[in-house]
C-alpha cells in the first residue's frame, strides 16, 4: 500500500477531511522512508519520455512517487496526453488525501457507476462535488469524458486549496498584474489570478499557453505538485530522510459575561509552521461575540491565524444581542437583489436569503464579497457586517422565424409570443391546420411530426410547418321498408373530410318504426354517429307498426259519453290516445276501469294492444233554491231551470221596479253585489230586499 492509500484508509475511518494537515505532519517522515523504498525507485528509473531536462520532470516524478498519476503499461508517462474530467477528479482527490467510499453518492447522472469494491469514477467525482471542488457542467451533468481545460484545472485546484487550508491562498493585491489572457475569463479568471499569484502555476510558460486549451498530463502533474508544495506536503527529492517539520500548538479559550464557543479549522493538536488556522466564534443565545485577545486582536470573525509560533487566543463573549448590517449591491447594474428577511439590521446569526433578479435583457453571473459562486438564491449567515455584490451580464437574444406550406393552409402559434427570446428560454409552437387539412411535419431548425412542440432557444431559428390536404369520402344512405320514411345527415354534405363525424337520424313515416342499421353502420340506436374514414354505404331498416282497437263504454250517467283524441277506429302500436269523460246533465264522472285505471279526467292511454275502457258516472243530488222578495221588484236566475244539481253555480240578478232600488241579499247568501253567484252544495233560501228611492 502506498502512502496516499494509507492516508485515504485512515481518513475513511475518521470521515473528516479536515484532518489532512495533522495526518501529513505525522506522515512526512514516513514519506521519505516509503518513497526511498518503492515510489521513488520508480521515479529514479524515470519515464523514457520524461528526461531530466523535461520542464515538468520534478512535478511528474513527485506525483508518480505518491501514486497520484502513474505511467502507462509500456513505461511511458505521456506528458502531452490530454486528461479527461473524471480522471482529474480522481487525481485531485488523491492529491488532497480526501476519504473516498461508496457512501459518496455522485449527483451527476452522466457519470458511470463503479463496482462494489471500486470508487472510480463516480465516488471520486462525488467527493469533488461534496467539497465544492467542482460545480459540474449543470446541476445534473459533469461531462466526465470531456477533456479538462487549463482554466477548469485552475478553478478546481484553487477550490481544493481553499477547502483544505482556508486562507492559504492570498488574493492578489490591488495593482498586481497577471497574465491577462488567463485572468480575463468571467468564470475562471479570478481563480486563475489567485493560482498565478500564489505560485500554483510556477513552471508553466503562461504566455505561450492557451487558457482555454486542454491541459495535458505533464502540466497537470506540475500544477498538482505546486499545490502540494503550497500545502507543505512535498516529499524529499532524494533518498535521505528529512528532519520532522516544525509544529506549533494553538490554545483557544473564552472569557466575558456571556457564553459561546470557538471552532478551529482544521482542528488539530499541532500545526505546521506557516500553516493557516481559521477560528470561528459562535455566541450562545443571549450573548454577543465582542472580540479577540491574547495572540490575536480585533473582532474579525471568522479569524485567520498564521501559525508562526505557539499561540494562545481568547474569545470574549458578553451578554446581549449584536446587530449587523448586510449591504447588498449591484455595482454594474442589470438587475436587483432581494433580501429575505429584508431588514436594515440583523441579530447575529440570522440567515438571510439573497436572490439576484436580472433585469430585462440581463442574466445573473456570480456573487462577490461575502458570498461567492453562482448559486442563486444564496444564503448568508450574518455574524458580522457583510457586503455582497451581484454581477449581471447582458443576456443574448434570438429570433424565431416560422412559415407554413402550403400557404394559408394552416397557422402556427407560439407561447410566449415575442419578437426575441433569451438564451435557454423555452417556446411552445402549436400547428393548427385549416379546414380540410392536417399538420404533417416540421422542418428547418426543428425536425419531427409532433404538435405542439417545445423548443429551447439557443440561436436564431427558422422553422417551417408543413400541412397536407385530408382525403374526402362519400356517404350513401338507403332506406329499406318504411314507406315515406327518411334519414337525415348532420352535417348534410355530399362528401366528408377524412376523420369527420356524421350523425344519422332515422325518421319513420306514420305507421312505421325504425328497426336497425346495416352496411357500414351496425346497431339499433337512433340517432347514431359514424366516422368517415372511407366511402360508406348505410341501410336504414323500417317495419310497419301493428294497429289496435279501442272500445269505450259508459256505465251510468244517462246520456254521458267519452271523447277520444285522435278520433280513429284503429291506432298504431305505441300511439297515445287522450280520453275525456263528458258527463250528461245531472251526472258527474267517477272513475275509469278496464284497461285504464284511475279517477283523473282527461286521461291518456298508450296503445300497445287492443283496449277496452269503461267510464263510470254517478247521478248528482238535486238541490232546492227558494227566493223571497221584500219590496217591489223581481229576480232572474241562471240557469233558469227549476232543478238545480249539487255542485252547480247559480247566478241571481235582482231587478227593482221603477221607483225602487236593490239593497242586498240575505239568508243563505249575504252580499251587497248584484248580480250574485254562489255554489249549490246544500238547499238554499235566499232573500232579496228592495227599497223605494
Amino acid at each position: 500500500m502506498s502512502l496516499i492509500s494509507a492516508v485515504s484508509v485512515r481518513k475513511q475511518k475518521t470521515n473528516h477531511r479536515r484532518e489532512l494537515a495533522s495526518v501529513l505532519v505525522g506522515a512526512l517522515v514516513m514519506v521519505a522512508l516509503v518513497a526511498s523504498l518503492g515510489s521513488l525507485a520508480m521515479a529514479a528509473d524515470g519515464f523514457p519520455d520524461v528526461p531530466s531536462s523535461h520542464p515538468y520532470y520534478a512535478g511528474i516524478n513527485d506525483l508518480a512517487s505518491r501514486g497520484i498519476i502513474l505511467g502507462y503499461e509500456d513505461g511511458r508517462f505521456g506528458p502531452a496526453d490530454p486528461v479527461r474530467r473524471q480522471q482529474f477528479a480522481k487525481m485531485i482527490v488523491l492529491a488532497g488525501a480526501y476519504p473516498v467510499s461508496e457512501a459518496n453518492v455522485c449527483p451527476f447522472t452522466d457519470v458511470a457507476g463503479s463496482g462494489p469494491a471500486e470508487f472510480y469514477p463516480d465516488n471520486y467525482v462525488a467527493v469533488c462535488a461534496a467539497n465544492g471542488i467542482t460545480l459540474g457542467k449543470t446541476e445534473t451533468t459533469f461531462d466526465p469524458y470531456g477533456y479538462i481545460t487549463r482554466l477548469q484545472v485552475m478553478s478546481m485546484v484553487v477550490r481544493a486549496a481553499n477547502d483544505l487550508q482556508p486562507g492559504l491562498l492570498m488574493a492578489p493585491p490591488a495593482g498586481w498584474s497577471g497574465e491577462a489572457a488567463w485572468t480575463a475569463d468571467p468564470t475562471h479568471g479570478a481563480n486563475a489570478a489567485r493560482a498565478e499569484y500564489n505560485g500554483l502555476l510556477d513552471g508553466l510558460d503562461l504566455s505561450s499557453l492557451s487558457p482555454y486549451g486542454n491541459m495535458p498530463r505533464g502540466e497537470v502533474a506540475q500544477v498538482l505538485h505546486n499545490l502540494l508544495v503550497k500545502l507543505g506536503t512535498t516529499p524529499p527529492t532524494t533518498g535521505t530522510t528529512e528532519p520532522p517539520a516544525t509544529t506549533y500548538s494553538l490554545t483557544v479559550t473564552t472569557a466575558g459575561t456571556g457564553s459561546g464557543s470557538v471552532a478551529k479549522s482544521p482542528d488539530l493538536t499541532a500545526y505546521n509552521a506557516g500553516s493557516t488556522v481559521t477560528l470561528t466564534a459562535t455566541a450562545a443565545a443571549g450573548s454577543v461575540f465582542m472580540g479577540w485577545s491574547g495572540d490575536a486582536t480585533g473582532d474579525t470573525n471568522p479569524l485567520s491565524v498564521t501559525m508562526d509560533d505557539t499561540k494562545t487566543i481568547v474569545a470574549t463573549f458578553n451578554t446581549g444581542t449584536a446587530l449587523y448590517t448586510l449591504n447588498a449591491s449591484v455595482p454594474g447594474g442589470g438587475g436587483t437583489i432581494t433580501k429575505t428577511p429584508s431588514q436594515t439590521m440583523y441579530p447575529s446569526g440570522t440567515s438571510v436569503t439573497l436572490t439576484a433578479v436580472p433585469g430585462t435583457g440581463y442574466a445573473f453571473h456570480h456573487w462577490d464579497g461575502d458570498a461567492t459562486g453562482t448559486t442563486n438564491p444564496v444564503t448568508v449567515v450574518v455574524n458580522s457586517h457583510k457586503t455582497v455584490q451581484a454581477t449581471f451580464v447582458p443576456a443574448p437574444t434570438y429570433t424565431i422565424s416560422v412559415s407554413v406550406t402550403p400557404a394559408d393552409k394552416g397557422t402556427v402559434s407560439r407561447n410566449p409570443s415575442k419578437t426575441a427570446y433569451n438564451a435557454a428560454e423555452q417556446v411552445t409552437l402549436t400547428a393548427t391546420p385549416a379546414a380540410g387539412y392536417t399538420f404533417d411535419y416540421w422542418s428547418g431548425d426543428v425536425i419531427g411530426a409532433v404538435s405542439p412542440i417545445t423548443l429551447t432557444v439557443s440561436s436564431d431559428m427558422s422553422i417551417v410547418a408543413h400541412f397536407k390536404a385530408l382525403p374526402t369520402h362519400t356517404l350513401t344512405v338507403n332506406i329499406s321498408g318504411g314507406g315515406s320514411s327518411t334519414v337525415t345527415k348532420s352535417p348534410n354534405k355530399t362528401s366528408y373530410t377524412a376523420g369527420e363525424t356524421v350523425t344519422l337520424t332515422a325518421n319513420p313515416a306514420a305507421g312505421y318504426k325504425f328497426s336497425y342499421w346495416s352496411g357500414d353502420l351496425i346497431g339499433v340506436s337512433n340517432p347514431k354517429t359514424m366516422v368517415m374514414d372511407s366511402n360508406k354505404t348505410v341501410y336504414a331498416h323500417f317495419v310497419a307498426l301493428p294497429t289496435y282497437s279501442l272500445s269505450l263504454y259508459c256505465s251510468g250517467g244517462g246520456g254521458s259519453r267519452v271523447d277520444r283524441n285522435p278520433q280513429k277506429t284503429r291506432y298504431y302500436e305505441g300511439e297515445t290516445v287522450t280520453l275525456t269523460a263528458q258527463p250528461a246533465l245531472g251526472y258527474k264522472f267517477s272513475y275509469w276501469s278496464g284497461d285504464l285505471i284511475g279517477v283523473s279526467n282527461p286521461k291518456t292511454i298508450v296503445m300497445d294492444s287492443d283496449k277496452s275502457v269503461y267510464a263510470h258516472f254517478v247521478a248528482l243530488a238535486v238541490r232546492t233554491l227558494t227566493i223571497t222578495i221584500y219590496g217591489e221588484g223581481y229576480v232572474t236566475r241562471d240557469p233558469a231551470r227549476i232543478t238545480v244539481y249539487d255542485g252547480e253555480t247559480v247566478t241571481l240578478t235582482a231587478h227593482p221596479d221603477p221607483g225602487w232600488h236593490f239593497v242586498r241579499w240575505w239568508g243563505s247568501i249575504a252580499s251587497p253585489n248584484n248580480p250574485c253567484s254562489f255554489l249549490m252544495n246544500t238547499n238554499k233560501a235566499v232573500n232579496v230586499t228592495f227599497e223605494p228611492n
